[in-house]
């Protein structure tokens, strides 16, 4: 996928109908999707040399299915709808998305060489030039799965419109915003606390999107949601009512703004998260953390707090923020002007940023590109 090609697919009625339509219309690359998942590094590292691939996936899809199909049914079941629409629509098997969606909360156990990260940042309307509410966020993740991205706007019958951007198999998101104006962006955290069964966040963030107005009620919502994995949320609405929720499966922290902004990266910074938060100086290998195939800390390897400090740094020292700098933090290389897994853009040999988008919450508008920031040129889309 690529700047030319981004776009949105309309998608409307019943959860049902959305799910066949998008199962439908992106039937091929759904079905290369699954090919490329069967054979990608990422998944060799997760299976035991021992069993054969097949044996694996077969295992896998019906444990999957059995931990989060009655779990996603009871807290999502719109998703659930949706999900089954996809399948039907993309005659792929519903147990393998439901493995898909399993690999989703396992991600925030860092059990490959290169854990994923991000960078958002939200804006309120007094630090911003036009006094209007803007949320940017680098998605940075494996660069091999950029072909699979897809753009959609969401009209169901029952919720409110919406805009994101995922892989073309899910019917959850990383990243949108409805006709109201909420957003949600979603990074990775790594709590410590345990996995525990229950609904991925992409999938709440969809939910969130088509039922709620306000940053309180998401809130609220997400506080009182069965949750699997770990993640940093940025949520806000076009009062400018920005937070920052630090999410595990057991606990959850809100933070506020501060002078006018607000950062996340992947570390947590609330007194409930950070004593579960993974250590500074924890290593990892391929399965567990106590021993190191790379000798660099998980933090470290993601840089998430160098990109902090910078974000940080960058937002801080102008008094008015506009879009053009949120686009230039966005594309940041550091002080040196060298780009690494250090830098807000991200570059790396496995992980990148492979989307760049800028929310004005006022506006109902996005401005998105695919790859790094640093590369092209943002595409705007509005409601």
């Amino acid at each position: 996928m690529s700047l030319n090609d981004l776009k949105l697919d309309n998608f409307s009625g019943n959860h049902f109908e959305m799910g066949l339509r998008q199962g439908s219309i992106y039937n091929e690359k759904i079905h290369n999707c699954y090919e490329f998942f069967k054979k990608w590094d990422f998944i060799k590292v997760l299976k035991p040399k021992i069993i054969p691939t097949p044996v694996f996936f077969y295992v896998g899809k019906n444990r999957a299915t059995k931990a989060y199909k009655k779990i996603i049914e009871k807290y999502a079941p719109n998703q659930a709808e949706r999900l089954r629409g996809i399948s039907e629509g993309s005659n792929i098997d519903i147990k393998m998305l439901y493995l898909s969606l399993a690999s989703e909360p396992t991600l925030s156990f860092p059990s490959y060489d290169v854990p994923t990260g991000c960078t958002s940042i939200g804006i309120s309307p007094r630090k911003s030039e036009t006094g209007e509410t803007i949320i940017a966020r680098n998605f940075d993740f494996y660069t091999a799965l950029i072909p699979f991205y897809v753009g959609r706007y969401n009209k169901p019958e029952n919720g409110f419109s919406n805009i994101d951007f995922t892989m073309c198999s899910s019917a959850g998101d990383p990243h949108g915003m409805n006709e109201k104006g909420l957003t949600i962006t979603f990074n990775l955290g790594f709590p410590t606390d345990g996995l525990n069964p229950g609904v991925p966040i992409s999938i709440l963030i969809q939910e969130a999107l088509e039922k709620y107005e306000t940053t309180e009620e998401a809130v609220r919502f997400f506080k009182e949601s069965l949750r699997s994995g770990g993640a940093l949320l940025l949520v806000g609405d076009s009062s400018g009512d920005v937070r920052a929720l630090e999410i595990s499966c057991n606990r959850i922290g809100v933070r506020e703004m501060r002078d006018g902004f607000i950062v996340n990266t992947n570390h947590f910074k609330t007194e409930e998260m950070k004593p579960i938060d993974i250590p500074e100086d924890a290593v990892h290998s391929k399965r567990t953390y106590p021993k190191s195939s790379i000798g660099k800390g998980v933090r470290e390897t993601l840089g998430t707090e160098k990109r902090d400090e910078r974000a940080n740094e960058l937002v801080s020292k102008t008094t008015e923020i506009d879009i053009d700098t949120l686009k230039n933090v966005m594309r940041d290389h550091g002080l040196d002007g060298k780009p690494s897994n250090n830098t807000i853009c991200w570059h790396g040999p496995v992980i990148s940023t492979t989307m760049s988008i800028i929310f004005n919450l006022n506006r109902r508008t996005l401005s998105a590109l695919i790859g790094n920031p640093c590369e092209s040129e943002y595409k705007e889309f509005c409601f």
